[in-house]
């Protein structure tokens, strides 16, 4: 799945994050969180959050243009029908785009969502 640009291939309402949280299953690594949902459609969506816990706004919005980019680069290997939600944890802050990237990768391989 090629991450669409536009607000298709994103979640972005409240209520998509909830539901995802609420009804879909975690997986955890050092770096990042990754929850998934199998939502049914033709292609997978992803949002990206970043709690104030993690830093002021400089860092936090450096941390989403990390995850998003770190995704970016391994989106055609992630199966389409889920939706997703990536949280970077306080370890991020200290890491660069390979350890993210490497960390998102094997969380998608755990959740069984990677092709070959």
């Amino acid at each position: 799945m090629i991450l669409e640009k536009g607000k298709r291939g994103r979640l972005r309402k409240g209520s998509e994050f909830q539901r995802v949280f609420k009804t879909g299953k975690s997986h955890v690594h050092d770096l990042v969180v990754l929850y998934t949902l199998e939502s049914g459609l033709p292609t997978s969506r992803v949002g990206f959050s970043v709690s104030k816990r993690l830093g002021c706004a400089v860092r936090r919005n450096r941390l989403k243009r990390l995850l998003r980019e770190a995704y970016r680069s391994i989106d055609e290997r992630v199966k389409e029908g889920f939706d997703l939600i990536v949280l970077p944890r306080w370890r991020a802050n200290y890491s660069g785009f390979i350890e993210i990237k490497d960390a998102l990768q094997a969380l998608v391989k755990k959740a069984g969502l990677w092709r070959e």
